[in-house]
């Protein structure tokens, strides 16, 4: 009998060492959410093709699960703006979305955000636990040293963050009546030049896509567009396989779908546009709240084949009854338990936004980064929470218009206008003290001078998250309180 190679051994090793650390990060998820999680749906042994051709099984709900959470929203009046409900990112019914003029003329990234929140009422919760998303891009812009100069070493490190990120994460329970598992989401992507010396944008996708897939999303469609060739569908198809891993334990369909001709301005718009287009081939999926003319008309107007219809849905079109959008570099964290109360709100024609969080630049991370004057040094004095979804008896409650980046001026007031950050004027406010060219990084007392714009908020840390501190990128607040914010119960203790 011949011997084995050593590597068939190997690879045996690390299969077992694989399906090990699985079971303890379930084991972990068990003991913390108190309940036994089955995590894989009859499509686990599905193939692992990138483009799932058969009609998913719904995902297995969890009987014995904890009751559903009750969720307060801000709305309206409790925003200094409009703007600080943006979040690059948005949840709506399907009727919602169908009546958006989504092929109006705009050019402006964000206008996919406020062509909806003008049309219909937007929502955030006032937990910021219950939906949040960390916006990673403006992050690794910030170590650029210019536009096309790439600080490898801090990038390297974003990488390695998300890499775990991407590698560590576990599904979370599917409460019944959650909006996840009839959603399709939306992602438009740029990819990176082939010949770019980093992959940011195809590790902040991977890592964007495994947050949906970990709430229990039904579909991701992912449009690329820019360069007219077929990279950019080649890199997403990569990605795509990349995560097959997470596909088997608990299914989700994924599709990339390549836009010709399309000014990167209006990839969002022009993806948008489409999805409605072919929801619209579809007779069953008209709102009842259009009239019958425009809904013939809309109709009428659709030129989409049935074969793209059939792309951009998959092949149980009516099963999506709600659409995601999301920028692809926002991963996102919600709280499982509060995701009913979003069907709820949903259904009655408002959309909803996430709090938006920012990562900052702190050397607990960057342990031998050189370029000191980017990043927070290690005993930068500030508290520190953590916020962690899978916990029901902890709430982060929006503190209003309360903001705490203006020292020493009107806390009613944020600091909007960066150029109140004086000499070196940032382009966000949490980059004030980084841009201030004329000071130097002589003592702690100094460095906390120069970002006391930052200083009075906590940073936060997700669980379960990139391990990155985050603020709000609109400079409110929460206060942090047992159980949850519409009992409004005493304060937990600060860490």
């Amino acid at each position: 009998m011949t011997s084995r190679p050593y590597r068939y051994y190997a690879f045996l090793y690390l299969m077992a060492a694989a399906a090990t650390l699985i079971l303890q990060q379930q084991q972990n998820l068990v003991h913390r959410y108190g309940t036994v999680l089955s995590f894989a749906s009859e499509n686990s042994t599905t193939s692992s093709s990138i483009s799932h051709d058969n009609a998913p099984t719904p995902l297995a709900y969890y009987s014995n699960a904890t009751a559903a959470r009750p969720v307060q929203w801000l709305h309206g009046s409790d925003w200094a703006t409009l703007a600080q409900a943006y979040a690059g990112m948005w949840w709506a019914s399907r009727d919602s979305f169908l009546q958006v003029e989504w092929s109006a003329y705009f050019r402006q990234l964000e206008a996919a955000s406020f062509k909806l929140f003008r049309k219909f009422p937007v929502h955030q919760p006032v937990d910021w636990i219950d939906l949040s998303v960390t916006h990673l891009s403006v992050f690794w812009k910030h170590f650029q040293k210019r536009q096309t100069d790439h600080d490898l070493e801090a990038f390297a490190v974003i990488e390695e963050h998300l890499q775990n990120y991407t590698q560590q994460t576990m599904p979370w329970p599917i409460f019944p009546d959650s909006p996840a598992p009839n959603t399709i989401a939306v992602l438009p992507y740029l990819a990176p030049l082939p010949n770019s010396d980093h992959r940011l944008p195809e590790t902040a996708l991977r890592a964007t896509l495994v947050s949906l897939w970990q709430m229990g999303m039904g579909r991701c469609v992912v449009a690329v567009g820019g360069r007219l060739d077929q990279n950019e569908t080649q890199q997403v198809e990569e990605v795509f396989a990349s995560i097959q891993d997470k596909i088997q334990m608990r299914f989700m369909e994924l599709q990339v779908i390549p836009m010709s001709n399309v000014d990167t301005k209006f990839l969002p718009k022009t993806a948008l546009e489409q999805l409605q287009t072919a929801l619209l081939t579809q007779t069953w999926s008209l709102p009842t709240v259009v009239s019958n003319t425009t809904a013939q008309a809309k109709l009428q107007a659709a030129r989409i084949k049935q074969t793209q219809a059939d792309q951009w849905l998959g092949p149980n079109a009516s099963r999506w009854e709600f659409v995601y959008f999301t920028e692809p570099d926002l991963i996102l964290h919600a709280r499982p338990s509060a995701l009913p109360a979003f069907t709820a709100i949903l259904r009655e024609n408002k959309s909803i936004s996430a709090h938006r969080f920012q990562p900052l630049p702190f050397e607990k991370n960057f342990p031998l980064y050189t370029r000191q004057e980017k990043i927070l040094p290690r005993d930068f004095t500030t508290q520190m929470w953590t916020l962690d979804p899978l916990n029901e008896q902890m709430a982060c409650c929006d503190q209003g218009k309360w903001y705490a980046s203006n020292p020493g001026m009107n806390h009613s007031k944020p600091l909007l206008n960066n150029r109140a950050c004086g000499e070196g004027i940032a382009e966000f406010w949490w980059q004030c003290g980084f841009r201030r060219a004329k000071y130097r990084y002589y003592n702690l007392t100094t460095i906390q001078d120069l970002h006391r714009h930052i200083v009075n908020y906590p940073f936060l840390y997700v669980e379960g998250g990139t391990g990155f501190p985050v603020l709000d990128l609109h400079q409110r607040t929460c206060r942090r309180q047992i159980n949850n914010c519409v009992d409004e119960e005493s304060i937990l203790v600060e860490e």
